[in-house]
């Protein structure tokens, strides 16, 4: 049984119908517009309620961009060199990392290869240290030495790399290693070596006394001792080979590269001590003897 009509509501639309039709037309049509005015009313409201929300929504957005665009800069990367070669500012360009990247979106595992494939870069490690912020950490590859052919001056072609103290040939890069450009020039004869390549090292029976002597020479003031300007390691198979080396103030010294490296620059430091003091230029000396030194003084 269906529920029964509701009599007084059908009435009174019934009503409400009748005094429509008692209305005039021009009447009528201004009481359409107005609710249609009215509507409109209400729907902009809506529609500009829903702008606003999206405005908020969009400053929300932009202000978490600019913060973390802010928060994801280079002042946030930490950096430690273990010979302070290498530069954080250097390093970061090297990367390709700027004040505009965004940390968090950065590969760690392949910024670390990116910097193990610099010749001049040993080993690298990059963690991460909070949610916005890095910690670099490299250990470079240290010149002592140049190395070049020991025939370029009659070739002509000059092809030189650093060497380090651990005997290996890299490449040299003109904006990491400007404060080396006065390092000694080891020419190394064709034997010394099995390629005159980056990445190759040098046998340590050949290039150990070489490397002890630019250590210990480096101890020295350069008043004391001046710059070692090259070293050639004549080839020979006796046990007595001898290192050649010429100083920046142009004398020729004669060693041996068996195991008194340190005793033969002493003898050597005392030798242009008393040239200086007797006013007298040494053009050629032979410190291997221990007393006796033979020295060639210039007339």
């Amino acid at each position: 049984m269906s529920p029964p009509q509701n009599r007084y509501r059908q009435q009174s639309r019934q009503n409400v119908r009748e005094l429509e039709k008692k209305l005039s037309l021009k009447d009528r049509v201004f009481s359409l517009l107005a609710f249609l005015r009215g509507s409109r009313r209400v729907v902009k409201g809506i529609i500009i309620v829903i702008l606003v929300l999206l405005c908020l929504q969009g400053a929300k957005m932009l202000f978490s961009y600019v913060f973390s665009s802010y928060s994801n800069n280079t002042r946030h990367i930490t950096y430690s060199s273990a010979s302070d070669i290498i530069s954080k500012e250097q390093v970061l360009e090297l990367l390709g990392i700027t004040e505009e990247t965004t940390l968090s979106m950065l590969h760690l595992e392949e910024l670390e290869n990116k910097l193990r494939h610099q010749p001049s870069i040993a080993a690298a490690h990059i963690t991460q240290t909070g949610n916005n912020s890095l910690h670099i950490e490299i250990e470079e590859h240290v010149p002592l030495l140049f190395v070049e052919p020991a025939d370029s001056a009659i070739t002509g072609r000059t092809t030189r790399y650093y060497l380090s103290p651990e005997g290996l040939i890299f490449p040299i890069d003109a904006k990491l290693h400007e404060k080396f450009n006065n390092l000694p020039v080891w020419r190394l004869h064709a034997p010394d070596v099995e390629k005159f390549l980056p990445g190759q090292r040098i046998s340590p029976a050949i290039c150990t006394p070489i490397i002890q002597l630019a250590k210990e020479a480096n101890a020295y003031d350069p008043a004391e001792l001046p710059n070692i300007r090259s070293i050639e390691l004549p080839i020979d198979n006796t046990e007595r080979w001898e290192i050649n080396m010429r100083l920046e103030n142009g004398a020729s010294v004669t060693m041996s590269n068996l195991h008194d490296i340190p005793a033969q620059l002493s003898r050597l430091v005392k030798a242009l001590e008393h040239a200086r003091v007797h006013h007298k230029k040494i053009l050629r000396i032979n410190v291997v003897p221990e007393i006796n030194i033979p020295v060639v003084y210039e007339q």
